[in-house]
């Protein structure tokens, strides 16, 4: 399969909307937790959208996780 000049753009984008996204997020997650006192519920809040975001991407055009037909 050959990548085409749209696919390479895509792709970027989805990069640079990432690092953006990572970037924000780690000046203004800390702020909240300082002020709320807690640690706790970000971290579980945080873990589990990094399980549900490799479950999402892992999954074929079946529906069926990758990892699982390994």
């Amino acid at each position: 399969m050959k990548a085409t000049e749209k696919d390479i753009e895509e792709t970027g984008l989805v990069g640079v909307i990432m690092l953006t996204a990572g970037i924000i997020g780690a000046a203004v997650i800390p702020i909240f937790s300082d002020k709320s006192l807690k640690r706790k519920p970000f971290l579980i809040v945080g873990a589990g959208q990094i399980s549900g975001i490799i479950f999402i991407f892992g999954i074929n055009k079946f529906g069926i996780p990758s990892f699982l037909l390994d």
